[in-house]
């Protein structure tokens, strides 16, 4: 039996210095997730009964307690995240119903797992643009991370997609994520976002949206890493929301 120890690095865990804006990554620890790989063993080589007394042998089963331990942590801190975006979420507008600041959880998460994307960015465009409220109109924008109908359309989404909060957080992610990239500067592509590419390229904007944006990022990460810390004192270390890989193969 091989058994591989990986370190999920925290790479999602991002306010001070975030991977996505080129200013670092936390480090605070990681998450260990095991792999157990069992050798392929041929049946005949496997002797599940004795040959005295008939008594039956069960085979070891190749997860193990610690396994099991390693696995059921990591749900919990995935189930502890949730808990405090939701959190978050209500102490900005606790006009949301329950339902409403769950969804929006959801679809922060959603969006920054599917595009490895900055969960703390997400949170503070939609905290900025909607105060997290799926159905926010503004002129030609729409949702809760305010997606322009022409983005959308782009995307291949309708208006009425861009009010469903998992779609406007997954395209506008996507969007701000290129922009940053092109730019290879948060500040840069955050403007970018919120005044236009064409506005950037002549030169016509300012930086004060993307610096509020920036502002409220490192305000949710100090208040999810303050959360998760207290929520259970046996983890320490930041946040992390890297998908779980821990997996056993039989």
């Amino acid at each position: 039996m091989l058994v591989q120890t990986i370190f999920l690095s925290s790479t999602l865990a991002y306010a001070d210095e975030t991977l996505v804006n080129n200013t670092g990554s936390d480090a605070n620890g990681g998450f260990i997730a095991t792999q157990i790989e069992n050798e392929s063993t041929d049946e005949e080589d496997i002797n599940t009964e004795s040959p005295d007394n008939n008594i039956n042998v069960e085979p070891v089963n190749a997860e193990t307690a610690v396994v099991k331990e390693v696995k059921s942590a990591a749900e919990q801190e995935k189930i502890k995240l949730r808990s405090a975006v939701i959190s978050f979420i209500k102490s900005k507008n606790n006009r949301l119903s329950d339902a409403a600041a769950s969804k929006a959880a959801d679809a922060a998460i959603y969006a920054s797992n599917k595009n490895n994307f900055d969960i703390n960015i997400i949170l503070a465009v939609m905290w900025k643009e909607s105060y997290f409220t799926a159905s926010a109109r503004n002129s030609s924008c729409y949702g809760i991370m305010q997606v322009s109908k022409n983005t959308g359309a782009g995307f291949g989404f309708s208006v009425k997609d861009l009010l469903d909060p998992y779609r406007n957080a997954d395209v506008a992610s996507r969007l701000l994520k290129g922009q940053i990239s092109k730019y290879k500067n948060t500040v840069m592509g955050l403007t970018a976002y919120n005044a236009g590419s064409g506005n950037v390229s002549r030169g016509n904007y300012t930086t004060a949206y993307a610096n509020n944006v920036i502002s409220k990022s490192n305000a949710v990460k100090a208040y999810i890493t303050s959360y998760m810390s207290k929520s259970n004192p046996y983890f320490r270390y930041a946040y992390n929301l890297i998908k779980i890989h821990t997996q056993v193969i039989i």
